[in-house]
């Protein structure tokens, strides 16, 4: 328990007066607390603090754990919000490049087609003039 200041100063009037002096008399004082607060702890007040403190604590740290699942929630659905962002972005990319291949293959197609249609009217021209060429010889041998 604190003591008053009133109390205080007797104790220290009376003390400092007699053989302790006013040196002993300040240290012995300095061990009572002289306000409530500066109360020593006891045996019943420290175990009911650390529960306090405890159970402030779990608040505390439910309070964190719920917070950490909302942002770890908000999180995940910007995350699936990028993603599928991110896959329509590459399907719309994969469909041009189908096109464009599509296209280029569709003309290169087109000039295979005239080149085989060229070399077969070459052969086939050839092949005339080797036989007009055959005939004639042919009829000249005969």
């Amino acid at each position: 328990m604190a003591l008053s200041e009133q109390s205080r100063n007797r104790m220290f009037t009376y003390f400092s007066t007699t053989e302790l002096g006013e040196e002993v008399t300040s240290e012995m004082l300095s061990y009572f607390p002289a306000r409530d607060v500066e109360e020593p702890v006891t045996k019943e007040f420290l175990p009911s603090e650390l529960a306090l403190t405890r159970m402030e604590l779990r608040t505390e740290m439910g309070t964190v754990r719920e917070e950490l699942r909302g942002e770890m929630g908000a999180l995940r659905e910007d995350l699936r919000g990028e993603i599928g962002t991110l896959r329509d972005e590459l399907r719309g990319e994969i469909g041009t490049l189908r096109d464009e291949l599509r296209g280029e293959m569709k003309v290169l197609s087109k000039d295979l087609h005239a080149e085989m249609t060229n070399q077969f009217r070459w052969l086939m021209s050839t092949m005339l003039v080797i036989l007009g060429v055959l005939a004639t010889l042919i009829v000249a041998l005969h």
